[in-house]
């Protein structure tokens, strides 16, 4: 199978779009939800803790691929705080803050 020449921009157009869109669907919902601020904290600490529990689909079998595992759990992490701090800023949140 041959890739045409800007698979790599057209792959990451279509992640970003995809991502706009989790963003936008997630504000919408938040706008809705009685208690969403708890919600979205318990939320965000799900995200988080999932990502930095990713399964490869096989046993690694080398040092290398188990530190490159290692950096794809700490990137994803990082995303999904990302991800949650770019929708939690959207919104109007009470003035009590969330106990944690």
């Amino acid at each position: 199978m041959t890739l045409p020449d800007n698979f790599g921009l057209e792959l990451a157009s279509r992640l970003a779009l995809h991502e706009a869109l989790l963003e936008n669907l997630y504000t919408n919902l938040l706008r809705k939800m009685p208690d969403a601020q708890e919600r979205w904290k318990g939320f965000e600490e799900m995200l988080v803790h999932a990502m930095g529990e990713l399964q490869p689909p096989r046993e690694l079998q080398s040092e290398d691929e188990k530190q490159w595992l290692e950096q794809q759990r700490a990137m994803s992490q990082l995303l999904a705080k990302q991800f949650v701090a770019r929708v939690a800023s959207h919104q109007v949140w009470d003035e009590k803050p969330v106990q944690a």
